[in-house]
């Protein structure tokens, strides 16, 4: 929902000129799981702009974030890292084939743990999540991408280096 409010806040803010809006996904790494994010791209096809882009990883639920765990010595069956991403920066117009983009940001992994209940107390299927502080993680990120445009439609391609892997999108030109 903030991540809702986030993108029409920029899209308001970018409302001057063509904006570019897109989904995007980033594979699984070691650093976190696979997360959805999309961006808000100001597109001057001869001059530089702004954008935000934001990505995330839902939790699980039911969550027990104060639980103790090991008192129930339930099986541990998964751990998850969940990450959350917000990136600011510029744009550079390429003519009307797209744009390039370079910018900045933050992002946190809060891990959790998935364990089953053999009693089904918990949860009516066994199945309950509680914090993982093993997996946390948090730092910058620095990243850079490239977006092509076939008429109205967008396709970005852009390396975030918290994760050091390539998150692909797709997207539509306003």
């Amino acid at each position: 929902m903030i991540l809702c409010a986030l993108a029409l806040s920029a899209a308001s803010l970018l409302a001057h000129a063509d904006t570019i809006v897109d989904i995007q996904s980033l594979p699984d790494t070691d650093t976190h799981d696979r997360s959805l994010g999309f961006g808000v791209y100001e597109f001057k096809p001869e001059e530089a702009g702004a954008y935000a882009s934001f990505f995330y990883t839902g939790k699980r639920d039911p969550e027990y974030s104060s639980l103790d765990t090991w008192s129930f010595d339930d099986p541990l069956r998964d751990t998850y890292k969940n990450l959350a991403m917000i990136n600011l920066g510029v744009t550079n117009g390429l003519g009307e084939m797209g744009l390039i983009y370079l910018g900045v940001g933050y992002a946190w992994v809060i891990g959790q743990a998935r364990y089953y209940d053999p009693m089904h107390i918990l949860a009516p299927d066994g199945i309950y999540y509680t914090d993982y502080a093993d997996n946390d993680d948090y730092g910058f990120n620095f990243n850079a991408g490239i977006i092509f445009l076939i008429g109205n439609l967008s396709l970005n391609a852009g390396y975030h280096s918290f994760s050091g892997e390539t998150a692909f999108g797709v997207g539509w030109r306003f």
